[in-house]
């Protein structure tokens, strides 16, 4: 578990890394792109589509290993009632456990991405469905973005 967790960070790590390059990136492209508006609205829709790909390969990427780790606690949790107590109640306890690791693998599963068509003050950090009834504008870390067209923001 620990090894898949450091190849999750690695990842991680990495996406970020590439999240960082691509901001310098579209800094530079719309320095050189001076005055026209047009060009600069071309190099924020380009880059925030490749900055929504990564986020949503992060996303993707959690989600598995949440249930990845949920997999593994459920199945040590089942053998660890099967051996103590053991017997009749370390079955039914295994079961229980069992029961516990599937729920919990679904709720993981079924979370939905958040989507404020009609905004919020508290919206919880992660992907959103953004511009889903027209263009929308958003600030995040201190950074405003304008998003006309509607697709998943990460």
């Amino acid at each position: 578990m620990e090894l898949s967790q450091a190849g999750f960070d690695l990842y991680a790590s990495i996406q970020e890394k590439k999240l960082i390059q691509l901001e310098k990136q579209q800094e530079y492209e719309l320095t050189l792109a001076g005055e026209n508006e047009e060009a600069k609205a071309a190099i924020t829709e380009r880059f925030a589509r490749q900055t929504a790909e990564i986020r949503r390969r992060q996303a993707v990427a959690e989600k598995a290993m949440a249930a990845f780790q949920i997999g593994v606690n459920t199945a040590s949790a089942i053998i660890s009632m099967l051996a103590n107590p053991g017997g009749p109640a370390g079955i039914a306890l295994s079961v229980v456990a069992g029961a516990t690791g599937a729920l919990q693998l679904a709720n993981v599963l079924a979370k939905q991405i958040p989507a404020f068509k009609k905004g919020t003050r508290y919206a919880p950090e992660g992907p959103a469905l953004v511009a889903e009834e027209g263009a929308e504008l958003h600030e995040s870390q201190g950074k405003y973005f304008l998003h006309e067209n509607h697709r998943l923001y990460l």
